[in-house]
């Protein structure tokens, strides 16, 4: 009697269909575009800082300028320059809300007159705050320079030029207050002006070194000048260009779109049968070895 041979049966492989989850499209189609733009953003945020950290470096290296020299409605972000002239007597500023090292405090924003008889505002650096928010700080004023024969003479200040490109939040208006130090929430120049009544430079001096020059009776500084640069009250300096660095932002975007990728792919398995697909073969694969 002969064997009959039955053959096998074989399973055909499934074909690819969607199976629409309508939740999971409507959350992947509000979630999937704002996670590929902040991707984006955070890398034009990465080239921003790129191009601020270069033309910082680019101005820093150059030789400081006269700020008589300069216009003010011309571009002078981070140009090295250095000032001549008298700080006002009492009146200055305190920029709220800095931070170093984990501890608050103020930045010191002083009015100088320069020799042209025109205002900028210098940025002395910054000092601590104390836990009494009502106490403000004591700022040391400027160091005394000596005076010439003449008894004309006049401070020497260097630093570069800064302006800041937005806004800061602030939390309702800023009221005016009586008396002087002011306290501030942000670098508006004409609220500033409004409190000081004269027109400031639009850029804040950064400070960097101060040293103290010999004036003639004509008002024309000499060559002669104190080799050694006068420490400037021990007020912290040290200015910090970007507070984010680009290759943060960089790792941020990479994220962003790692998260867009892995939603693209979970919306992709919800709404279909590939996982089934890809399970058969699989199972395929094992069955040829």
């Amino acid at each position: 009697m002969s064997n009959l041979k039955i053959p096998e049966q074989t399973l055909s492989s499934p074909a690819f269909k969607w199976r629409w989850n309508v939740g999971l499209l409507i959350f992947a189609g509000i979630f999937l575009p704002l996670t590929l733009t902040l991707g984006v953003w955070q890398l034009h945020r990465a080239d921003q800082k790129r191009e601020m950290l270069a033309e910082h470096e680019q101005r820093r290296q150059a030789d400081p300028v006269a700020l008589a020299t300069l216009q003010p409605g011309d571009d002078h972000q981070y140009r090295r320059v250095e000032v001549s002239g008298q700080p006002d007597g009492e009146r200055y500023f305190l920029l709220d809300n800095r931070t170093r090292n984990g501890r608050s405090g103020y930045e010191v924003l002083w009015p100088v007159k320069t020799a042209a008889g025109k205002w900028v505002l210098v940025n002395r650096g910054w000092i601590a705050g104390g836990l009494d928010r009502r106490e403000l700080p004591k700022v040391p004023g400027f160091e005394t320079p000596e005076v010439t024969a003449s008894g004309a003479d006049e401070y020497l200040l260097e630093g570069y030029l800064y302006r800041s490109k937005g806004k800061a939040l602030v939390l309702g208006q800023e009221e005016k207050v009586n008396g002087w130090p002011q306290v501030i929430q942000q670098v508006d120049m004409a609220l500033l002006e409004s409190r000081f009544g004269a027109t400031l430079f639009p850029y804040v001096l950064r400070q960097e070194a101060s040293r103290q020059a010999m004036w003639k009776e004509t008002r024309q500084v000499t060559q002669q000048r104190t080799s050694q640069k006068v420490p400037s009250n021990e007020l912290k300096t040290g200015w910090i260009i970007v507070n984010v660095l680009p290759e943060k932002h960089t790792a941020y975007a990479v994220q962003w779109f790692a998260m867009a990728l892995a939603l693209l792919i979970l919306t992709l398995v919800s709404n279909s049968n590939l996982h089934e697909c890809l399970q058969y073969r699989r199972g395929a694969t094992k069955s040829d070895g």
